[in-house]
């Protein structure tokens, strides 16, 4: 759940903000908006994975999961695919059929949680 989902929260959030914008300049709305946030109710939220290569450890914890693979020094788009880890054999298994093997893994290339954005591939 997003935190202004949250009824109650949002109308008090907004009540707040709402004040100072017609307010006369001499309440300490500030405070009040900076109390609402700090007693904002907890959410349970997932946090967005890391747009970082995964380590070789973190690699290692993925048998059986899909990273993005991306080959180093390329610019061919070939070369950026998605990958199951293969624990078995210390690999990564391209869906078009290339081999990725962990004794090269940040010679030649790297694995991410989820696709990079362009720029973070090279």
């Amino acid at each position: 759940m997003k935190l202004y989902d949250n009824d109650e929260y949002r109308n008090e959030f907004m009540a707040i903000v709402y004040a100072l914008l017609h307010s006369d300049g001499t309440n300490d709305r500030a405070n009040q908006i900076i109390d609402a946030f700090d007693n904002a109710p907890a959410i349970d939220a997932e946090p967005i994975p890391s747009r970082a290569p995964l380590s070789l450890e973190e690699l290692r914890e993925m048998d059986g999961e899909p990273v993005f693979i991306v080959r180093l020094e390329s610019d061919n788009p070939a070369d950026r695919d998605w990958s199951l880890v293969d624990l078995k054999y210390d690999m990564c298994r391209t869906v078009t059929g290339g081999l990725a093997v962990f004794e090269l893994y940040g010679k030649t290339w790297l694995a991410y949680r989820r696709k990079p954005e362009e720029a973070s591939c090279t």
